[in-house]
């Protein structure tokens, strides 16, 4: 199987989720975890994005034409094989990630939060005045370049919007969309773990996660996405379409996309198994 074959499904019925995908592509019942490996790969890559469907699963569409113009693209040679971790071994990561998921020790957000900061993130990007965020390598965290399509200011970062966001949340903040663009104003929003002497003259938004009181690894946990985030398109973020920085700003900043781990055991947030278990129960709830 290659990730065309993918591809070419989602192009002829877009929305799958990945258990319609394996029972399409290897037959009904079999597992689906090579099928999810692969299309979180595919959206890590902008060819598709993974949200939620008609019937309320998450289900997999093609991107825009843009996006998949400027993203890697899916190599014939780049043929699916069978994992080579033991079944036995598979199966308790998944019991593993089960028990992360339902423990009361989890720090996790109520359907209601979730809802209201999925909503205002989409009115982020819907508003063309407010800058989006990109996390990348290379670049000054807090700097900014000008999109080359739209015009639209976009913001270098790291990780920190993400746990400012997942942090806010998790205190039950409900902000309107005014409220952003005051905090953006004002630079009370943080697009840099730290500064650097050396860059902070490049820096627009100075603003990090100690000075605005939002480090969850100082507070213990490592924050991780259900979806992947990462962009690995090598072409300069001022070039990328549109449409794939705002599919990447959702993924990086939804709290619905967020879970975290005690960071003694950041490892966890990596592992396939455990990520779908947090996918599952988050799902439901």
């Amino acid at each position: 199987m290659h990730a065309d074959d993918v591809i070419k499904l989602l192009k002829s019925a877009g929305g799958l989720s990945d258990r319609q995908i394996t029972d399409a592509l290897f037959g009904l019942g079999k597992p689906q975890q090579t099928v999810n490996q692969v299309c979180r790969n595919l959206a890590q890559r902008g060819l598709i994005v993974r949200r939620k469907n008609a019937s309320g699963i998450v289900g997999n569409f093609i991107a825009d034409e843009g996006a998949a113009h400027f993203s890697v693209q899916a190599k014939k040679s780049e043929t699916i094989v069978t994992s080579l971790i033991p079944l036995e071994l598979s199966q308790k990561a998944q019991e593993l990630g089960r028990l992360w998921a339902e423990s009361g020790d989890r720090p996790r957000l109520s359907g209601e939060i979730k809802k209201h900061w999925d909503a205002l993130i989409d009115a982020w990007v819907a508003d063309s005045e407010m800058p989006l965020a990109v996390r990348k390598m290379g670049g000054v965290r807090g700097g900014v370049v000008v999109h080359q399509g739209s015009g639209r200011e976009v913001i270098l970062t790291d990780n920190s919007p993400a746990q400012w966001a997942f942090s806010c949340a998790l205190r039950g903040c409900q902000y309107s969309l005014n409220d952003l663009k005051s905090q953006i104003k004002s630079d009370r929003i943080p697009f840099a773990f730290a500064t650097k002497r050396s860059e902070i003259l490049e820096m627009k938004y100075r603003a990090t996660l100690s000075s605005c009181g939002v480090n969850l690894n100082s507070k213990g946990w490592k924050l991780c996405h259900i979806d992947p985030v990462g962009l690995k398109a090598k072409i300069l973020v001022q070039n990328l379409s549109i449409g794939q920085l705002e599919n990447h700003f959702r993924l990086l900043l939804k709290p619905s996309n967020h879970f975290v781990v005690p960071k003694r055991w950041s490892g966890l947030g990596e592992i396939p198994e455990v990520i779908e278990e947090i996918r599952a129960f988050e799902s439901h709830h």
